[in-house]
């Protein structure tokens, strides 16, 4: 990887990522212990995913953000969790039919905004568990906030990609599915133990590790 200049974007966790395939452009510095980077999505997807060895603590309370730019208009994945041994979506970020989508819990919402092809937009989500709500914003402008009958929390141990949906398969490997990858770029995820509030200062943060094959 070629460490150049970093995005000003929204420096949020500290990221490691190892390539065993090309990258295109990619860019990164670390900065007080956090990584910025920029990864680059071609038509013929590679599979990014969590590092095995960084398991992800249960949440019931988080916030996931993330900057992506789409350079063609189809069906698009910016990432994807899903517990151990299930094939259901528990958080993923997304677009299909023209539409945005956000899923959580097996419940799925769509909007018209759909992420205007060759700009750069930053999505954020975050669960509160104890307020039993969810909060959407794009670009900094809140979009809505959805109020769910349950206290559930992000389970532990899941799998986690980028830039593309995936499954499991019978030996316990992550595959990726077509159809649904994003073709352009992604500057920046990260994911808090915590429920982002204006007044809100200080969260916990996750080390990730991820690995693209």
């Amino acid at each position: 990887m070629n460490s150049i200049k970093s995005l000003s974007s929204l420096a949020i966790c500290f990221c490691i990522f190892m390539s065993a395939c090309p990258l295109g452009s990619s860019k990164r510095k670390k900065i007080f212990k956090i990584l910025y980077i920029k990864l680059v999505f071609q038509v013929q997807p590679c599979l990014w995913q969590l590092h095995s060895g960084v398991p992800v603590p249960a949440l019931r309370e988080l916030s996931v953000c993330m900057s992506l730019r789409r350079t063609i208009s189809a069906d698009w994945t910016g990432f994807e969790y899903k517990a151990p041994g299930n094939r259901q979506t528990e958080l993923g970020l997304g677009g299909k039919n023209g539409k945005l989508f956000v899923k959580l819990f097996g419940h799925e919402w769509q909007y018209e905004n759909n992420l205007t092809v060759n700009e750069w937009h930053s999505v954020c989500l975050t669960w509160s568990g104890q307020a039993q709500r969810l909060r959407i914003s794009i670009n900094s402008t809140f979009l809505i906030e959805i109020c769910l009958t349950t206290s559930q929390q992000l389970s532990k141990n899941g799998t986690l990609t980028l830039g593309v949906s995936h499954y499991v398969n019978a030996n316990g490997e992550i595959q990726p599915e077509t159809g649904t990858n994003l073709v352009g770029e992604i500057a920046l995820i990260s994911l808090r133990n915590g429920y982002l509030e204006k007044k809100a200062k200080q969260f916990k943060q996750i080390s990730f590790v991820f690995g693209k094959r």
